[in-house]
């Protein structure tokens, strides 16, 4: 997600993110950011006392859900 996440933002700028020449990037970084929640999803059921600690794994999903967020209102 965060290899992509430099074209994810020249993406927003564009007037049709969609179709500018970004558009593999925000495909790639959205597919991530789905497998990072659900990897979160998964961890927080596996380990529900020691998960809620671990401040990155929250950043990570921050992320995601902004890129999945973008993804469900701009299409």
């Amino acid at each position: 997600m965060y290899l992509h996440r430099a074209f994810f933002v020249n993406a927003l700028y564009e007037e049709d993110p969609y179709s500018s020449t970004y558009s593999r990037s925000i495909e790639c970084a959205y597919r991530a950011a789905v497998g990072i929640l659900d990897a979160t999803k998964d961890q927080l059921a596996k380990q529900p006392i020691l998960c809620p600690r671990i401040w990155r794994i929250w950043s990570f999903a921050f992320s995601a859900a902004v890129i999945i967020v973008f993804h469900c209102y701009s299409a």
